[in-house]
């Protein structure tokens, strides 16, 4: 999977650099995939992966590993082509930087105590999008009729 996020800037008047920078992160995972068919046209499937993630912007700078779980649900548009709606738990070992936050200019008001430090990231997502299923289509077995017994021979 490839994953994307863009989170807007923090603009809390903090002072601290790339404050009005808005924190784009890119990422790849690979992993299993479990898919349950609901009839011909709808799929339901979780699945869940290990990759690497890397900030691009804004107050994420670092790159290392992480991870992405989830499910959702496929809808078949075509044989090979799904609309996909999903959810997914992601983490990555990277911590926005600067870690510790000076207090608001304007109000004063500090960073939460809990919100300190060099934490890992941890964030929801969920959206819709196509998938393309490179497997081969079930092929489509034509199940002929038995012969019938041939007529007895008249006596």
């Amino acid at each position: 999977d490839i994953h994307t996020t863009f989170n807007p800037p923090d603009d809390d008047n903090r002072g601290i650099p790339d404050e009005e920078d808005w924190s784009t992160l890119l990422g790849f995972t690979l992993g299993p995939r479990l898919a349950l068919p609901l009839g011909p046209l709808f799929e339901l499937h979780a699945d869940g992966g290990l990759g690497a993630f890397t900030g691009l912007s804004g107050r994420l700078t670092e790159s290392d590993w992480g991870w992405s779980f989830g499910a959702g649900l496929d809808f078949y548009v075509a044989p090979n082509w799904a609309l996909s709606a999903f959810g997914r738990w992601n983490g990555a070992s990277i911590a926005p930087v600067p870690h510790t936050i000076p207090p608001r200019l304007i109000s004063g008001r500090p960073q939460n105590p809990e919100d300190q430090g060099p934490a890992d990231i941890r964030w929801a997502s969920a959206g819709i999008g196509f998938r393309y299923d490179f497997r081969r289509p079930a092929p489509v077995v034509a199940v002929r009729a038995p012969e019938p017994p041939p007529a007895p021979a008249p006596v």
